[in-house]
């Protein structure tokens, strides 16, 4: 008897594991560009005098993002389009169990600048900080 028509439509095994080696490699992929959007941010606070370093890859959130900015908690985000308000929320929530100040959403696309998000209650806290360090006042 004849089986071969019940295999017909299963995938090949080559297919499965050129399937599995694909989503280790995404896997890969992603961690690799999570770190270099890390290390790039870094390498711009460094280059004008920051003591900063990226926090480590894909650690799921044992670590922040950028490590060493006092009072700015850093949510890195590098792709073209990112979700703000799950960002911001992402933020916040690290923000709080860090402890390491106001969160902050660090984002940008192919071939962009860096832009920053923050809510307006961050910005006013920030600003009122520069305000009391420029009269003489303590900060953060």
């Amino acid at each position: 008897m004849n089986l071969n028509y019940l295999y017909r439509n299963e995938p090949a095994l080559e297919n499965v594991m050129d399937k599995a080696q694909t989503q280790k490699r995404g896997f890969y992929c992603q961690r690799k560009a999570a770190y270099s959007a890390a290390k790039s941010e870094a390498e711009n606070y460094v280059g004008s005098g920051y003591d900063v370093r990226p926090g480590v890859a894909v650690s799921f959130g044992a670590e922040p993002d950028l490590v060493g900015l006092k009072g700015v908690h850093c949510e890195l985000k590098r792709r073209e389009h990112v979700n703000l308000p799950a960002a911001l929320k992402q933020a916040a929530t690290d923000a709080e169990r860090f402890k390491d100040g106001v969160p902050c959403v660090f984002h940008r696309g192919n071939r962009e600048n860096w832009r920053v998000t923050i809510t307006l209650e961050s910005w006013m806290e920030l600003y009122k900080c520069y305000v009391n360090q420029s009269e003489g006042g303590d900060s953060f």
